[in-house]
């Protein structure tokens, strides 16, 4: 039985026998119980209802997640994983009591492979520390849009943070996993579920590939259960080769269904590696943030919408295929209203000044997406292009219904895998402190939840309500997963209660 279903005597009783166990496992530094410092562990941005743990344990190795697990069992308590020091939409917090385990001490790079570009990192390895290592390699990630610099580099790839590359290979940069599902087994997904020791391995094998054993992909059942499952302690990621010669140009344009078919067409071409586009209020926060700049000032100067698209030679050719790819996007943007240029309005050599940042964590402080207002909410999901028109007149005109503004509204679209599909992200910037608009903010962000379900948008990461809305309306679904949960979870210790009920 959870801590938070007993009563205060049997509370005590249970303290004197769990807590002991865990000391045992961990050690006692490593063991916290005290409210306010279980409150500086859990940092999360949301607005989302918190429910704090009566314990967050920092395990620092394999056995000691097992063990913790495995007595997590026996006590019938819950167990909440949580990687990253920073979280952004409530999931790192219990939904009925229990622990959380923070991954924050396995933090170890255990493996470079420069030939396979495939590096090998425990779950507690940060954005802000992978950078170093790899360009020694002459490596780079697949990132998302400037990740926070404590975010969890392993959590944004389970969590399915979009690549701003949109190549199809670039789209599942997940390899293997090593995981100590919820019943306490130790599972291995994909090239790294044969037997023997990880570091052991040979080069030739060194965990490239997802699938397995056989043609099976657990690390799908993994990605996007948001610790319901298992705790995660290492995974292998795909990388790639730095570039040794870069360019960047933007698009700007009034007319997104123009600049949206331009991106089909030279997706189709496959030119290109970082590409994505942002309305001027999110382009105006970056760039004033990272020049020095007056954002509203920039904000009004910039055009609505601005796409970014650089391209990149490796060793062999690397101007003849820049210049192959500049030469195809100036053919295909003869047919629209605006061209490829290297400024922005305010900002001679923009494109010199995009690649100092593209590709990097977020340097500046505070993080982007809070220098606004102090703090922001996203609203994502996913689509097609060709609908994004659509979802974004349906959603502005649903903000203003509800006397919200949308002159601060921050959108970012991620084409994914050639303009097959595409990440749509609306950015509401909000002071915390005013609690009038923070109320606003909230029913902004349920109501138009609302809309974007209703229009056929996809909620592929459902946290808060959009877990409700995706598992009540999709029985079938839910009875699958709630059926594979209980087969690697069967008493119901990981997250229960989080993303669905019972």
């Amino acid at each position: 039985m959870s801590p938070s279903n007993k009563k205060h005597g049997e509370e005590e009783s249970l303290d004197e026998v769990f807590k002991p166990e865990l000391v045992k496992i961990v050690g006692e530094d490593f063991v916290v119980d005290d409210p306010a410092k279980i409150k500086e562990n859990l940092t999360d941005y949301s607005f989302f209802p918190k429910h704090y743990p009566q314990y967050v344990i920092f395990p620092k190795t394999l056995k000691e997640v097992q063990k913790i697990v495995k007595l997590a069992n026996k006590c019938e308590i819950p167990v909440i994983p949580r990687s990253s020091d920073v979280g952004f939409y409530g999931e790192g917090f219990p939904a009925q009591g229990g622990i959380v385990v923070k991954l924050s001490r396995m933090n170890g790079i255990l493996d470079i492979n420069e030939r396979n570009r495939v590096i090998r990192i425990e779950t507690g390895v940060k954005w802000k520390d992978i950078q170093e290592p790899l360009k020694k390699a002459k490596l780079r990630p697949n990132m998302h849009l400037f990740p926070h610099p404590e975010k969890s580099v392993l959590s944004s790839y389970l969590e399915r943070y979009p690549s701003i590359i949109p190549m199809y290979e670039y789209s599942e940069p997940l390899g293997a996993l090593e995981v100590v599902m919820g019943n306490g087994v130790i599972f291995r997904t994909g090239s790294a579920a044969g037997p023997g020791k990880p570091e052991e391995a040979p080069d030739s094998v060194k965990f490239v590939d997802p699938a397995g054993p056989g043609s099976s992909d657990f690390y799908r059942i993994i990605q996007g259960s948001q610790g319901t499952i298992c705790v995660v302690t290492w995974g292998s990621l795909k990388v790639e080769t730095i570039p040794t010669l870069q360019k960047a140009c933007f698009l700007s344009t009034e007319n997104l269904d123009s600049l949206i078919e331009c991106i089909y067409r030279f997706q189709r071409r496959m030119i290109g590696y970082e590409c994505f586009v942002l309305n001027n209020v999110n382009w105006a926060i970056i760039l004033s943030q990272q020049l020095s700049m007056d954002y509203a000032h920039l904000q009004k100067a910039l055009p609505p919408w601005v796409m970014l698209l650089v391209f990149g030679g490796l060793k062999r050719y690397p101007e003849e295929k820049i210049a192959y790819e500049e030469e195809i996007l100036f053919e295909i943007t003869k047919e629209f209203a605006f061209a490829p240029q290297k400024d922005l309005p305010e900002i001679p050599n923009a494109d010199q000044e995009i690649l100092k940042i593209i590709g990097e964590p977020w340097q500046k402080d505070p993080y982007w997406k809070f220098s606004l207002k102090g703090n922001c909410c996203d609203i994502f999901f996913l689509t097609t292009m060709d609908k994004v028109p659509t979802f974004d007149k349906a959603i502005k005109e649903k903000i203003q219904q509800l006397g919200g503004s949308t002159d601060s509204l921050g959108v970012y679209l991620q084409p994914i895998e050639y303009g097959r599909a595409c990440h749509v992200e609306y950015n509401l910037f909000y002071d915390e402190t005013n609690s009038e608009e923070l109320q606003r903010i909230q029913e902004i962000y349920r109501e138009a939840s609302k809309v974007i379900y209703d229009l056929g948008g996809f909620f592929s990461r459902p946290y808060g309500i959009w877990a409700e809305m995706v598992y009540t309306r999709d029985n079938i679904y839910t009875d699958t997963t709630k059926k594979t949960k209980e087969v690697f979870d069967p008493n119901n210790i990981m997250h229960p209660g989080y993303l669905f009920k019972g």
